[in-house]
């Protein structure tokens, strides 16, 4: 499974502390992965994720930028 996002935000107000208008840009990805009966153990599935994620603001204090790995198991009822 992949996904994918990008926003562009404008505010309408000024920041207090900067004394300007702030925008950004955001922009992510993840692909995520199933695999069945992982280790031969029936009703049960191994999915693994990762991610990364951008923020790039006018202001930079604001710029963040996330990546992530996840590794999880579930059970089917």
């Amino acid at each position: 499974m992949f996904n994918a996002s990008f926003a562009s935000l404008d505010w309408k107000t000024v920041n207090p502390i900067y004394g300007r208008k702030d925008s950004t840009d955001r922009i992510g990805a993840s692909a995520t992965v199933f695999f069945a009966q992982p280790f031969g153990i029936k009703n049960w599935a191994l999915n693994a994720t990762v991610g990364c994620f951008d923020d790039d603001h006018d202001i930079d204090f604001y710029d963040t930028s996330v990546t992530a790995f996840t590794v999880g198991m579930f059970r089917r009822f």
